[in-house]
């Protein structure tokens, strides 16, 4: 067998098994259970409102939560920095500072090493109130 075959054997061998080799790859895989949330209708408040979103590693290896990033400072996000095993349950907990009146929509990118999804974006929504101001009568002399 002279070299040039060799390396076309080679070769062949290296792209054929390729495909095989992706099958049996193991990787991680991240499902939400939700991916909005909505407050609804919030009273403005010194103090933040918060909502869990629950996911699940679906795939076949570790699932590690690499960053968790809100688009502003009023929303703040907590989460393990412990890998999720494969078909395990993980949580990223989002506080949300309700100082400003009206309409909100906030968008946390969580970033892992899930291969179907390594960036997702989630999202709270809800508007925000003032607190009722109550009319009790006269008041007394």
């Amino acid at each position: 067998m002279n070299m040039k075959c060799l390396a076309n054997l080679i070769i062949l061998i290296m792209v054929t098994s390729l495909p095989v080799y992706g099958q049996y790859k193991s990787c991680a895989k991240i499902q939400f259970q939700e991916e909005v949330h909505d407050f609804d209708t919030i009273i403005i408040d010194a103090n933040s409102y918060s909502c869990i979103f629950y996911f699940t590693n679906t795939g076949s290896a570790p699932l590690f939560i690499n960053d968790v990033l809100s688009s502003c400072g009023c929303t703040v996000a907590e989460w393990s920095t412990n890998p999720i095993m494969p078909e395990k349950k993980g949580s990223i907990t989002v506080k949300y500072n309700a100082a400003q009146l009206g309409s909100f929509v906030k968008t946390i990118l969580v970033k892992s090493n899930a291969n179907n999804n390594p960036k997702v974006a989630l999202q709270i929504k809800g508007y925000v109130k003032e607190m009722a101001q109550h009319n009790y009568g006269m008041p007394m002399q």
